[in-house]
């Protein structure tokens, strides 16, 4: 095949391109993915909030049931 110079530069301005493609999909896919721990992150902070006022609820029930109770 004989490339002229003109199709050789719209080759390289083509691969260039498609680098800048690629590049800008991984750059989207890592902010993506840094927002989604975030955001999980948040989640199981409030999950373990959650979990720490159930359990202390849970707790302070008994207790009061057995002051009652006188056990």
């Amino acid at each position: 095949m004989n490339f002229t110079a003109n199709r050789n530069v719209l080759r390289w301005v083509i691969i260039a391109f498609a680098m800048i493609i690629t590049a800008l999909i991984l750059w989207n896919t890592f902010e993506f993915f840094q927002q989604l721990k975030e955001s999980e992150q948040k989640n199981m902070k409030e999950y373990e909030i959650a979990i720490d006022d159930l359990v202390n609820q849970s707790l302070e029930a008994e207790m009061g049931e057995s002051w009652i109770h006188g056990y």
